[in-house]
């Protein structure tokens, strides 16, 4: 994370900064980028703090950020959108040189039981480990369209938990209809199923059903390991059949150590049935095609990711272990 204004940030911010002051010098606003008031979190993006004028509204300068993303987009000569943040008042652009976090940014040791690393996150305050327990949550989804980085992100963070969880603690069950995951997950010592036909991954459903009813029928046995389901792509294993299987392992799994995580383009509850979106309980969007798209993934009005060119308003990671990042 860099912080502040002049040295030590990088040239293009200083071109920026002149943009976003002439825009609203140009229109009468009364508003400026704060001095010392730049965060550019790693090469995910950058926040310019802004100061309002004796008089001036926020309401003012939301009616500019239409105007100051093609202002900023012409002067970097790429696509830059902008939004608006508010306590404190603030713009947030993309990287002008998007790019995730290196894999030994990540903690990938040492976290507590049953917790995966997702990326780093950036505010004024510092930087901070994006950290997801499966006690907290449950079960997990991952969406964003093709090429918005799912499968990798669903893949480091699988990888976090097995970094920090021995295969007593922890069994993984891996329903992969691209087959992208075989080297990675499918390799670790956690993994006791892999499926990547569509009969075969609505196979591996039914048995991880009839340990849930073992389960049930043997309480005083204890829960035994936790097990996590991790399904690449969630659309594609409910059209082959599994979804009515996913959604009975999702309302009864958490309270009997059966988590899933999942990554998929589309999340709507025509698409992918409405008792396994509901049952998500921590939802984690990335790019995605439009507002609409963001809304059906998120469940939350107002979400940036409709509109946020292939990046992530946090660091995601780009690889994990020495593996290429992979395409969702």
């Amino acid at each position: 994370m860099t912080a502040g204004q002049g040295a030590g940030l990088p040239p293009w911010v200083a071109g920026d900064i002149m943009a976003i002051n002439g825009a609203f010098a140009d229109r009468s606003v009364g508003a400026r980028v704060l001095p010392g008031g730049v965060l550019v979190a790693g090469r995910a993006f950058v926040v310019y703090r802004l100061q309002l004028g004796r008089g001036e509204t926020v309401r003012r300068v939301a009616s500019m950020v239409a105007d100051l993303a093609e202002t900023i987009s012409t002067v970097r000569g790429a696509s830059a959108p902008v939004r608006l943040r508010s306590l404190p008042l603030a713009l947030e652009l993309p990287h002008i040189d998007p790019a995730g976090v290196a894999a030994a940014a990540l903690p990938l040791g040492g976290l507590p039981a049953l917790t995966g690393a997702l990326g780093r996150a950036y505010d004024w305050a510092g930087v901070s480990d994006l950290l997801l327990s499966l006690d907290r949550y449950p079960h997990v989804l991952i969406a964003a369209m093709s090429g918005g980085g799912k499968s990798t992100l669903l893949r480091s963070f699988v990888l976090s938990l097995a970094a920090c969880n021995s295969p007593a603690g922890l069994a993984l069950v891996l329903l992969d209809g691209k087959n992208e995951n075989g080297d990675t997950i499918g390799a670790l010592p956690h993994t006791v199923g892999a499926a990547w036909s569509a009969s075969g991954q609505v196979d591996l459903l039914r048995q991880v059903g009839a340990l849930l009813d073992d389960r049930i029928a043997h309480p005083g046995q204890g829960a035994g390991g936790r097990v996590l389901v991790v399904v690449d792509e969630l659309l594609s294993l409910v059209d082959a059949g599994g979804g009515d299987l996913l959604a009975r392992i999702m309302t009864i799994g958490r309270s009997l150590g059966v988590h899933v995580c999942a990554a998929s383009q589309y999340v709507t509850a025509a698409a992918v049935g409405g008792i396994v979106k509901a049952n998500f309980t921590a939802r984690l969007v990335g790019r995605v095609s439009s507002a609409p798209a963001a809304l059906a993934a998120a469940g939350i009005v107002g979400q940036v990711a409709g509109r946020w060119p292939g990046v992530s308003p946090v660091a995601l990671p780009s690889a994990v272990s020495g593996q290429a990042s992979g395409s969702a």
